[in-house]
């Protein structure tokens, strides 16, 4: 039970990840399309190094986005794993000290 319950943890961790990969690729789209519209509408050479500069913060904004989101679903798995085998080891004693009612009758 504890297996499927880590392996739920680490689904769920890389569910997270291929989210946050899908949405840094689609905020470059976005900053490279914006760089496009941005050049077109430049008059003049400044403008269209201003654009390429926006494009590229943007683009490394979403690259820091997404590396600290896997951060973070990285520590919430280790949270979660954590928490997970806290309660089976609890559990796991809990039923160790249960009276089971049956008694050694060897020793009479």
């Amino acid at each position: 039970m504890q297996a499927v319950k880590n392996m739920a943890v680490s689904a769920k961790e890389k569910a997270s990840n291929v989210t946050a990969k899908a949405e840094e690729k689609l905020h470059k789209g976005k900053a490279s399309a914006n760089e496009k519209t941005d050049k077109v509408l430049a008059s003049d050479e400044v403008g269209k190094k201003e654009a390429e500069a926006r494009k590229h913060e943007s683009k490394q904004e979403a690259e820091a986005e997404k590396d600290q989101k896997k951060l973070e679903h990285e520590k919430e798995k280790h949270d979660l794993k954590h928490d997970i085998n806290t309660r089976q080891a609890a559990a796991d004693n809990a039923y160790k000290n249960v009276d089971t009612g049956v008694r050694d009758h060897t020793t009479v």
